[in-house]
């Protein structure tokens, strides 16, 4: 298989979208002939953790001044990849394009499937509720009208979409094509080699974290009302209870909501995995947005047991099962789901096992060729 990859995530940095991309195209190239990956650049990073043995690089720079972006995005042109693409699509011979996010498809698509190429859309999320959820109002509704046309198109015109979650595969269809070819892959690990991550002792306090983009929009409008409608429900149940919140970026308004609580905050961390390992337990309050909460696995990585809205927990089926996430939807479900947890509190070493059967590169390499296989792409 012949493979150009294109992605609009730019693959430097630890966020959850660049580890996960990353292993995407780890996972592509492993189970590729041959790989062209399309990038965007900047400052002349470095792309690291690229399996680049039979990776052929093609960074794409953006030199636009500001106004001409601002254009361009009303006029619907949302990426920068049109042109030294088409010209790849004529001079070099790929058997399928790989499009990583369905805003980077937008025009492509039907241009690759005019010249027989295959395509494959993976949507890292349901667009429009993310739009929804996490665009202030100045460009939600131009962002909006655009996203509902890249998203259909994507959707309409891949040979194979791949989801995250089984969620946004039957919402994207719902939204625009009930038989639209639809596969669930999840997330996991990019680093093919990467051993367990090395865990501090377990210990009996009650210290709980919550971490994450403070910045966002859908991050925030969670977390304020979650301070007040369950972290009181927590500390009546463990007085002695301590909640950490830490990320990029909070507002002035978060800082001074968490201090007045109670709740230790701190402001972009140097080093999150420190923080994180000395919990006990993870919370993620998010119940706005779409696609898989990704910072979750931080958490579970760590051996953390983890306590997550319903809608943080699309797409961690396999950890709810095996009783490592617990999920609530009101307050309720919140104390009953606490409670549990705690009670049957498993050891990090155990956590962090589960996590691995299910997270680690070659489980995820595994579930992308099986899928593959299923539609004779391999």
């Amino acid at each position: 298989m012949r493979t150009l990859y294109i992605t609009n995530t730019y693959l430097f940095g630890r966020s959850g979208v660049v580890n996960a991309s990353k292993a995407f195209v780890n996972a592509f190239a492993a189970l590729s002939d041959s790989m062209t990956l399309v990038y965007p650049q900047q400052n002349d990073y470095i792309v690291e953790d690229i399996m680049k043995q039979n990776v052929k690089l093609f960074p794409v720079y953006d030199n636009r001044s500001k106004i001409v972006k601002a254009i361009s995005f009303l006029l619907g042109n949302l990426h920068r990849f049109s042109n030294e693409t088409i010209d790849l699509f004529d001079k070099e011979k790929f058997d399928v394009v790989i499009f990583d996010s369905s805003p980077v498809s937008y025009h492509l698509i039907k241009k690759a499937k005019q010249r027989g190429l295959k395509t494959i859309t993976i949507h890292h999320n349901n667009q429009i509720e993310y739009t929804k959820d996490d665009t202030r109002p100045l460009l939600k509704y131009p962002l909006l009208f655009w996203t509902r046309k890249f998203e259909k198109q994507s959707v309409c015109n891949s040979d194979l979409n791949v989801s995250l979650t089984q969620t946004d595969a039957q919402s994207l269809r719902s939204y625009y094509k009930n038989d639209a070819k639809f596969e669930v892959l999840g997330v996991f690990e990019y680093n093919k080699s990467c051993s367990m991550t090395q865990l501090s002792s377990d210990h009996e306090s009650m210290t709980f974290v919550i971490t994450g983009q403070l910045y966002s929009l859908q991050t925030e409008n969670s977390l304020l009302p979650w301070i007040n409608k369950y972290y009181v429900l927590l500390k009546e149940q463990y007085p002695n209870a301590k909640v950490i919140v830490a990320g990029r970026s909070p507002s002035d308004k978060l800082i001074s909501t968490c201090r007045e609580n109670g709740i230790e905050i701190i402001p972009s961390p140097e080093d999150i995995d420190a923080i994180v390992s000395k919990a006990n337990y993870y919370i993620c309050p998010t119940e706005l947005g779409s696609g898989l909460k990704l910072r979750i696995m931080d958490g579970l990585k760590f051996g953390l047991e983890v306590l997550a809205h319903e809608r943080s927990a699309r797409g961690y089926e396999y950890m709810m099962e095996n009783e490592v996430l617990y999920k609530y939807n009101d307050q309720q479900s919140f104390i009953d789901s606490l409670k549990r947890m705690v009670s049957l509190h498993k050891k990090r070493s155990e956590v962090q096992k589960i996590y691995h059967n299910y997270f680690s590169y070659a489980a995820g390499e595994k579930r992308l060729e099986t899928i593959l296989k299923k539609y004779n792409f391999l």
